[in-house]
């Protein structure tokens, strides 16, 4: 799309913000004409326009689910991490703010390059055998001691089975938690008793498949993946776009980032300008320049409107005299713009 194409749409939009404000205001100035406002004052007309904090999908990588190995009473392993993963990565997908991505932790890293990643622990898994007097499984404190000879049916009760989840913004192989949840078995649907056959458990992952083990888990990783994506941190995780074009003469960028990445109308976001040296072993630096908001939001881009210049571009890249240039960060930001 040409320079001139993008100006008229720009414009379009433009007068068009203009026309509804004075719209609003002569609806306002023709209720407070008329002879019922006389007699009674109508409430105030706001055509003040709400601005929310963005919160945008994120890649994470999702780290593999930490969990212990332990012996059956009929001395067979159980060991279902896989299917502990698989029902990890199927919760952050169904999340609207975090995308699964993946990280070769063998391909070293640039300096200054970061990345998320998501945690999942098993804390606790013990099932008791109250009748029987014994449990298996593990907590905090290690393994629980086996009882073995045990293979035929046994009732079980769920004693305590306990996740803990977390968020981490990994940078130059330091990592700092942003957001963290736990869940446990009583908070999806409390204490449970279950009939094991342990003749016919062979494989640990029989344990959550053949019985309803296997929903407890999924519900409990669902629930604290959930507690993640709603935390009030979600601030504080990084994330970043980059302006594509800025049209002086009416004060609105395009930057990269759209619907597809779940960004919205009204919302508001940083502009910065990254410092001309960049070295290998140095990262760089940034300027805030000025505030925006979205006015119109694509499939894979946006049109913000600059509310206000707060930075000039003295000792940053910059190839012409214009205050925001292609090339220059986009974040969100959060509270009141100072």
């Amino acid at each position: 799309m040409s320079h001139f194409t993008h100006q008229k749409e720009f414009e379009g939009r433009y007068f068009g913000c203009l026309k509804g404000a004075l719209t609003c205001l002569a609806i306002f100035s023709a209720t407070e004409s008329s002879s019922e406002a006389a007699a009674k004052k109508p409430p105030p007309v706001s055509c003040e326009v709400q601005r929310s904090v963005a919160n945008p999908i994120r890649p994470v990588v999702v780290l593999p689910v930490g969990t212990q190995v332990f012996q059956l009473p009929n001395g067979r392993p159980a060991n279902f991490q896989a299917d502990l993963q698989s029902m990890l990565t199927t919760a952050v997908t169904n999340l609207t703010n975090f995308a699964p991505t993946e990280y070769d932790p063998l391909i070293p890293p640039r300096p200054c390059d970061s990345h998320l990643e998501l945690k999942a622990t098993v804390s606790s898994f013990q099932l008791d055998a109250v009748q029987l007097g014994f449990s298996i499984g593990f907590n905090p404190q290690g393994t629980i001691p086996l009882v073995t000879g045990v293979t035929g049916k046994t009732q079980l009760n769920v004693g305590n089975i306990s996740m803990d989840f977390a968020v981490l913004s990994c940078s130059q192989g330091v990592c700092t938690s942003i957001a963290a949840a736990s869940a446990n078995h009583v908070a999806v649907g409390g204490s449970i008793s279950l009939e094991v056959d342990f003749g016919m458990i062979s494989l640990g992952p029989q344990l959550l498949l053949n019985t309803p083990l296997g929903d407890i888990m999924r519900k409990i990783i669902s629930l604290g993946v959930t507690s993640l994506g709603v935390s009030n941190h979600l601030n504080e995780i990084p994330w970043q776009a980059t302006v594509r074009e800025y049209i002086p003469a009416t004060q609105l960028l395009i930057f990269d980032a759209g619907n597809q990445s779940q960004i919205g109308v009204n919302q508001v976001f940083e502009i910065y300008a990254p410092s001309q040296g960049f070295h290998v072993d140095a990262c760089q630096v940034f300027q805030v320049l000025a505030y925006a908001h979205t006015t119109a939001v694509n499939a894979v881009s946006s049109v913000a409107q600059v509310d206000k210049i707060v930075g000039s571009r003295s000792g940053f890249s910059s190839s012409s005299g214009d205050p925001i240039q292609p090339g220059d960060l986009v974040m969100i930001h959060v509270g009141a713009i100072p």
